[in-house]
């Protein structure tokens, strides 16, 4: 995402966060399958942070909004 950032390629932006909802289902079965380890909810709230916060940046390029 930062490489598209950086060169303002849209095509790639659209790309990486076209799988932003496989990522977030995919922390959710993980969730669900290892629910009684200790801190996985930790884990994955921070994960599904990190993925809001890579999406947030792409609409930053799409949109070509200055970051």
């Amino acid at each position: 995402m930062m490489k598209s950032y950086y060169t303002n390629n849209i095509e790639e932006a659209h790309n990486i966060l076209h799988e932003r909802f496989e990522m977030i289902m995919i922390c959710d079965n993980f969730y669900q399958k290892n629910i009684n380890i200790a801190n996985v909810g930790n884990l994955i709230y921070n994960t599904k942070s990190l993925i809001v916060t890579i999406h947030t940046i792409g609409r930053i390029v799409y949109q070509g909004m200055p970051g």
